[in-house]
Order: C-alpha cells, then structure tokens, then sequence
C-alpha cells in the first residue's frame, strides 16, 4: 500500500533525529501532504502506484534544512529518548569498565598495567561507538564536516595502539617505535581522501592529494633509515612524495586548462 510505502520513506528521512513532538508534528504534516497527494493522482487511472508514489514523494520538495534545524536542537537532543539509552548504555558500559579491571587486577596483581590497558581501551570503544553513529547520522542527513575528522581520529587511535604493541611488546622498543607518528598526517589525508570519494562522492582536492604525497614519502624515509640505520644515502626517498605531487599537480592543471578550452 501507498500509506506503508510513505511511513517507510518518512522513517528513513526521520531515523537520525530526536524523537521530539516537533519532529513527529513535521512527519505528521509531511505524511498528511503525502495521502492527500495520492488521493488526487488517483483519480488518474492511467498512473500505477510506483509513477503515483515517486510523485508524492517529489511534490514535497527539499525539507533538508528543516530536518538539520530538527537535529540540531540542543534541547530536543536531551528529550530524545534514544539519548537517554545512550546515556545509560554508557554508564553500563563504564561499570562493566571497572569490573573487567577489579577481576584482571586481583587475577594479575598488576593493578597499574591493567589500569594502563583496560581503561583507555574501554574508553577507545565508546569513543568509536559514539563517533560511529555521528558518522551515521551525517549519512542520513547528507553532511559531512566532522566525517573526516573522525575517521582521521580513529587513524590516530590505532596509530597510538600500534606504537605501544612495539614499542613494550616487542624487542623493537621505544627508541624505534618513535617512527609510526610521522605517518599521522598522511592517515588524516588519507582519511579526508576517503570522505570526499566514499561520503561526499566528489573528487579529492588537489591540495589533501599534493600534502599526502609529500609526507608520505617523509614518513617512508624516517621508517627507512631507522630500520637500516642509514640516513644519508636514504634521503633521496624523501624527494619521491614531492616529484610525484608534482606531477600529478601538472597533469590536473593541464586537465583543467583542457576542459575550459573545449
């Protein structure tokens, strides 16, 4: 039926915001508009239910401003139901947090190592897990400010995580595994990269496509010489990043220049 057609429509749009009377006042109206534009293309015989439906759907036109007005209303946030959920799934999981440490530290009897490795770790998954359904929520609402930023966060994270496996687990120590921060901001570019292609569906400015190279070919050079020890006949590979961005800038200018000429 056409009605259960627009509810699910209505709820796909709706999903990401408060659960506030001004939103359900807003789907109500938007649904109210729906049936009575289908009760008038009825009485055209000659359109199906999916011509009818598609053009329901199209006489509402662009309400996306209203829905971000919706979604970021403060006070509607902490009416919303699902906040208050959130809100307690956190405390659960901050007390599951103390628990898992009480138990690994009379297990262990190393009370500091288990604080050291069970709270930031609890903390990394709600961090993750809030993040996520920002992430989410940008989707619905086709915005993408902060998605970068927190894609390029989780970059640092697992950046953070592999340096303190090598640098305490293995025999590689501190004095080598110094080497993973400078790739950093070649993640956090590559991060923006996959925003704009993965979320935003647009090209990758030139400028996030020039700086990744540049630092990569940094990173690479200091992750090269610490492992062999030879830092001047290596140098050379810092000179690759830049040479290639170059290039790559010359090529999409020249693209550029072709297409305006045409």
């Amino acid at each position: 039926m056409l009605f259960n057609r627009f509810k699910e429509h209505l709820d796909r749009q709706f999903k990401s915001l408060p659960d506030s009377r001004e939103a359900s006042d807003f789907r109500e109206e938007l649904l109210g508009n729906l049936m009575s534009r289908a009760m008038e293309l009825k009485e055209d015989k000659s359109l199906t239910d999916d011509e009818i439906y598609h053009s329901c759907i199209d006489s509402l036109g662009d309400y996306s401003d209203t829905l971000k007005k919706l979604a970021s209303n403060p006070i509607h946030a902490l009416r919303d139901k699902r906040f208050l959920r959130d809100v307690l799934f956190m405390l659960t999981f901050a007390l599951i947090a103390v628990a898992v440490y009480i138990a690994v530290s009379f297990g262990t009897g190393e009370w500091g190592l288990a604080a050291i490795i069970v709270f930031p770790a609890m903390a990394g998954i709600i961090y993750i897990y809030a993040t996520a359904k920002v992430i989410l929520s940008n989707t619905m609402l086709n915005r993408h400010a902060l998605t970068g930023l927190i894609i390029g966060s989780y970059t640092v994270l697992i950046t953070l995580v592999a340096f303190f496996v090598t640098a305490f687990a293995t025999p590689v120590g501190p004095a080598k595994a110094w080497v993973l921060f400078p790739f950093i901001p070649f993640f956090l570019c590559a991060s923006s990269a996959f925003t704009f292609v993965y979320f935003r569906k647009k090209k990758i400015p030139m400028a996030i496509i020039l700086f990744g190279l540049s630092w990569l070919s940094v990173a690479a050079y200091l992750l090269v010489a610490v492992i062999t020890g030879l830092w001047h006949p290596t140098w050379l590979i810092a000179l690759g990043g830049p040479i290639v961005a170059l290039v790559a800038a010359i090529v999409g200018i020249t693209q550029k220049i072709d297409n305006q000429s045409r």
